[in-house]
């Protein structure tokens, strides 16, 4: 898990669904604090903190949501594909 960025979370934050994640770099190259609460990973003490602590303010949940929906917005499909694509492209056009 610490190389991926799971599906579900880019589903999360379309639907400005507030994330608490294991705080792994991979997903913190998208996502920086200001959109998901992190925990330290493995640690179900600090798991259950940020539960208890999103719990009690329901004025962070909507902003981590809010952020992460806006920085999902950036990185969708929709905007990614062209960089997938012409990422290809160069590799396909090299090996000729």
């Amino acid at each position: 898990m610490e190389l991926a960025q799971p599906n579900k979370l880019f589903e999360y934050a379309a639907l400005k669904i507030p994330v608490i994640t294991s705080c792994f770099a991979a997903i913190q190259e998208t996502f920086d604090d200001a959109c998901l609460m992190y925990f330290a990973p493995g640690s179900s003490e600090d798991l259950a903190r940020c539960i208890l602590e999103l719990h009690a303010d329901p004025g962070r949940r909507g902003q981590l949501a809010e952020n992460a929906y806006n920085r999902y917005r950036g990185v969708r499909w929709s905007k990614a594909k062209k960089d997938y694509l012409d990422v290809v492209d160069r590799m396909l056009r090299h090996r000729r």
